[in-house]
């Protein structure tokens, strides 16, 4: 306990308030003690660090923070559908279509496009 106390003292961590328009955090769900929310966690431009997906946007993060020119739209498509992430793709699935998008330097990339 001791040795704790002194490496929270000694390696103090800072913590910066940051403005994420869209980003809700709900109550708890009692199933899987995780709070509600309505974004995924990945990421998405295989930099390392977790990117925040939104439903109509996504925040690209950078050194610990979200800067303004990262908070980039969703692909230019009709994506009225249900999204999910692996990897570093982004799926969105509708009734009928699948397609599947990656982040590349600074435009999405769609790699699959599939109708059923």
């Amino acid at each position: 306990m001791l040795i704790l106390c002194a490496l929270l003292a000694a390696g103090s961590l800072q913590f910066a308030d940051e403005n994420l328009p869209g980003v809700r955090i709900g109550s708890v769900t009692p199933f899987t003690g995780q709070p509600t929310t309505n974004y995924l966690v990945a990421d998405l431009d295989e930099d390392g660090l977790s990117d925040i997906i939104l439903p109509d946007r996504v925040y690209l993060q950078r050194q610990g923070r979200f800067p303004e020119d990262l908070r980039i739209s969703w692909p230019e498509a009709d994506l009225d559908g249900e999204a999910d992430v692996f990897g570093s793709a982004l799926y969105v699935r509708t009734a009928s279509l699948l397609r599947v998008f990656k982040r590349t330097e600074e435009r999405w990339e769609e790699l699959i496009e599939r109708h059923f």
